[in-house]
């Protein structure tokens, strides 16, 4: 790999996203005046997730966590500011607290808050540094929200469709170098993309759940579970190994489907007979996944076909 594949590698848009909320929370910060930009920097660095979900997640645990720490900075400033055995045990206050109310994604970020008040804080109202220290901490919470919506925003459900489709047509080039005695086949393909899906679809969900994106007109949810059980068919019949006889039913499918021209036999032993329970079922799957994917697989399937 060269230096320029390297280098377009490691600068991804989450990077080139990051870098442009931290400018205009620093320059926002600086026209309001406002008493520290480095909290929205801060901020807008820690709030810029990879999706939006998780960006409106960390943007959620830093404001909680800029109150519980400002909070608790504001009562023990008041027994001694700066005192190490105090701001120590503050900090256990602070972990015990959070891990009561079930808020221990804050911890780190409480932390932070009430030990800068504990050693930052020179002279003034304690209320009005806490509240500023908020108030910081939201522009940058804002504006890199903002920024993950608006420039190129990544939604999960994109993901999930897209992994989708590739995992279909993955399964389908499987299926015909199964039955045709291939051997070459890399099963580890179809993982990747499974496990892609698996991994995104909770996030997927969330933004359903939060109005986030649009419905659509492909019910994810449902070939979502149709994907699991084409999945697991095409490992079963990998499984089985090859040289296994096809039936009439199959070999007209395959025929149908792909043009593809298999022998088949109406002898067959037991094995053969699950191997071919198997294959119909991942054939009926995968018509039933292009039915569900409207025309935009329905086309792939036709292209298929005629080839």
């Amino acid at each position: 790999m060269n230096l320029a594949n390297r280098l377009k590698g490691k600068l991804g848009m989450r990077t080139i996203k990051t870098a442009i909320a931290v400018t205009l929370s620093v320059a926002v910060a600086y026209a309001l005046n406002l008493n520290s930009p480095f909290f929205a920097a801060i901020a807008a660095l820690i709030t810029m997730q990879g999706n939006i979900i998780d960006s409106f997640r960390m943007g959620r645990d830093r404001i909680l966590g800029t109150i519980i720490g400002a909070f608790i900075g504001m009562i023990f400033s008041y027994i001694a500011l700066g005192n190490p055995i105090v701001i120590g045990f503050g900090v256990l206050v602070i972990i015990y607290i959070s891990n009561i109310i079930n808020f221990k994604k804050t911890i780190a970020i409480s932390s932070v808050i009430f030990i800068s008040i504990m050693l930052n804080f020179k002279s003034g109202s304690i209320l009005n540094y806490g509240i500023n220290m908020l108030v910081d901490t939201l522009v940058g919470i804002i504006i890199a929200s903002f920024v993950n919506i608006i420039i190129y925003p990544h939604f999960s459900r994109d993901i999930v469709l897209n992994a989708s489709l590739q995992l279909l047509g993955k399964c389908e080039e499987a299926i015909k170098h199964l039955v045709t005695g291939n051997c070459q086949i890399c099963l580890d393909e179809l993982s990747e993309e499974f496990e892609l899906i698996e991994r995104e679809y909770p996030t997927f969900k969330k933004e359903e759940e939060n109005h986030l994106c649009k419905e659509g007109k492909i019910d994810l949810h449902n070939s979502r579970l149709l994907i699991h059980k084409l999945y697991h068919n095409i490992h079963i019949i990998a499984d089985m190994g090859k040289n296994n006889k096809i039936d009439k039913d199959n070999a007209r499918l395959l025929d149908k489907m792909y043009n593809l021209k298999v022998d088949y036999s109406e002898q067959l032993n037991n094995e053969e007979i699950v191997y071919n329970y198997h294959l119909k079922k991942s054939l009926e799957l995968i018509i039933t996944l292009a039915k569900a994917f409207n025309m935009e697989y329905q086309t792939k399937i036709k292209g298929n076909i005629k080839g």
